[in-house]
């Protein structure tokens, strides 16, 4: 099975799908992420873990709920999703770095 025979089985409502899973992932990853740099930056400047693990824990428990609706909804959905947490990923990395330089 080639690229173009799975891009020609695709229809329009099936790459709109999985657009917003994308969209999806990419706004979760980057809350996602931008939580991880805010925690990370707090234990650097010396707050107690104790303090921390309340959003450590919330954002696991939002991001399993996250993947766990796209894996409901099919393989397709929930690689979609996750390259959207990867694209959130990069862009909170580029504001961290600018912010850092």
């Amino acid at each position: 099975m080639s690229l173009e025979s799975i891009l020609a089985s695709l229809d329009g409502a099936a790459l709109l799908r999985a657009a917003a899973f994308a969209l999806l992932g990419g706004i979760g990853g980057a809350l996602y992420f931008a939580s991880v740099w805010r925690s990370a930056k707090a234990l650097a400047a010396g707050a107690r873990l104790t303090k921390q693990f309340a959003p450590i824990l919330l954002r696991f428990i939002l991001m399993g709920l996250l993947l766990g609706l796209a894996a409901r909804q099919g393989a397709g959905p929930l690689l979609a999703t996750a390259a959207g947490v990867l694209m959130g990923r990069v862009a909170v990395l580029r504001r961290a770095r600018e912010a850092s330089s």
